[in-house]
């Protein structure tokens, strides 16, 4: 479902009639809800990838706010890893193994991994968010919910632009 596309001009108006009239308290639930939906109608063969992502992206910013010192940063540094390493091979796993293929004479097939819609603008966000709650710019979001929506959320999925936490979550 793209922007421009008529199914996108039906949904959007839905979507925003349901949000100012579901009570307060359930408006989240209902932001995450279609934002799942939208990125399942896009990508649906790589679905369960973003849901798997925020609860990963959730947990690290726990530990990394329930931790001190060298622990602190180790599991830093593990969250970076997971979500550069992600964006790294949905991004170039084709480039690398064709490198590999050609440079050592044997075809080596890349499995038709797909670029899954949005991950750059997901991973930037994940990464900002766990940054600054790394350095105690913002505190880790205790509310999954939030930090779900904040990372899913559709209109930024496809294009942007990378909001910080303690613009978006609150």
């Amino acid at each position: 479902m793209n922007f421009n596309s008529v199914r996108y001009m039906i949904f959007l108006p839905v979507v925003t009639r349901a949000y100012f009239i579901a009570p307060k308290k359930y408006r989240n639930i209902l932001l995450l809800f279609v934002s799942y939906l939208f990125y399942y109608v896009n990508e649906p063969r790589l679905y369960l990838l973003l849901p798997a992502l925020t609860v990963a992206d959730y947990l690290f910013a726990r530990g990394i706010e329930a931790k001190k010192g060298r622990e602190r940063k180790t599991v830093f540094i593990a969250s970076l890893l997971c979500n550069l390493g992600l964006l790294v091979f949905f991004k170039y796993n084709r480039f690398f193994i064709g490198a590999l293929s050609k440079g050592t004479g044997l075809e080596i097939k890349s499995g038709g991994w797909m670029l899954p819609m949005g991950i750059s603008f997901y991973t930037f966000m994940a990464v900002s968010y766990l940054a600054d709650v790394y350095l105690e710019k913002y505190p880790a979001e205790k509310d999954p919910v939030k930090v779900a929506v904040y990372l899913s959320y559709f209109p930024h999925v496809l294009m942007g632009p990378i909001d910080r936490a303690n613009r978006f979550i609150p």
